[in-house]
């Protein structure tokens, strides 16, 4: 997908993100729909999505009511979003990051997208996102890197939680 100056590259689902450039693709394969996604990876039923999708025209999204219902969280919202773009799921939780590439993005940058950098490999910086129409982000960390950016999706608690742990001073600051 061609934003701009900024192509992301939607990974197959055998695909790892570790060598790959952020290409063009075509939009046709995110024509899936989310509640399809939902079903498919066994979060919700056929009965449970059909039902969801009358009170659909009440509410403003299908994530917001299955969330409302407590059928859905943020970590299953995010895996559901990469499965229907085709990128990469990551779970920060257990993940080490290193210094080395943290200290690559500023924690001004990582606090206001959600993001947080994961993996250097290659001249390449892989970034983890929940929000991944934020396309000014990877153009803000193209710009204050220098290098090309590699998109994976993680839950936004999964990030926040992650920023805290690794930029830790500057984000309780901005809290406080």
């Amino acid at each position: 997908l061609k934003v701009g100056s900024v192509t992301l590259r939607f990974f197959q689902e055998d695909e790892t993100p570790q060598g790959k450039d952020a290409e063009s693709t075509t939009t046709s394969q995110c024509a899936q729909s989310l509640g399809k996604c939902l079903v498919e990876a066994g979060i919700i039923d056929e009965m449970t999505l059909l039902g969801v999708l009358g009170e659909e025209k009440k509410s403003p999204t299908i994530d917001q009511i299955l969330m409302d219902l407590g059928l859905l969280d943020d970590h299953n919202i995010a895996k559901a979003l990469a499965r229907q773009l085709k990128f990469p799921f990551i779970s920060l939780k257990e993940r080490e990051i290193a210094l080395e590439v943290t200290s690559l993005v500023p924690a001004e940058v990582a606090r206001t997208h959600v993001i947080v950098p994961v993996e250097l490999a290659g001249g390449k910086l892989m970034v983890a996102m929940a929000n991944l129409l934020d396309f000014s982000a990877i153009q803000v960390l193209r710009m204050a890197t220098g290098m090309n950016i590699e998109v994976v999706v993680a839950s936004r608690e999964d990030i926040l939680e992650a920023i805290v742990r690794y930029y830790p001073v500057t984000f309780m600051n901005q809290v406080l």
